[in-house]
């Protein structure tokens, strides 16, 4: 609802064979985002990453999460939490 209300048209399901939680489209604007409740293990964060890895474009990816970590890099993708996601300027 955040990135629609930002005016977004947003897609969910597979892309390119790849499941991606959320594509966001805002004119020739993608983002892609991966939603999940806690990033606090191995298994999760290969689920989460893998398929945003594979996707061999330049746009910007991000893994959103209930975590209380300050914003991080994992191989270009950005993660986050999800109330500062909610709140950052330049995101949307």
């Amino acid at each position: 609802m955040h990135l629609v209300a930002n005016g977004y048209k947003v897609l969910a399901g597979s892309l390119n064979n790849f499941e991606v939680d959320f594509v966001a489209l805002k004119h020739d604007e993608k983002k892609y985002f991966q939603v999940t409740y806690l990033m606090t293990d191995e298994k999760t964060t290969l689920r989460k990453t893998g398929n945003l890895l594979k996707i061999k474009d330049n746009y910007q990816k991000y893994i959103i999460s209930m975590d209380e970590l300050p914003a991080s890099n994992i191989e270009g993708i950005i993660q986050m939490n999800f109330r500062d996601f909610l709140t950052a300027d330049g995101i949307l």
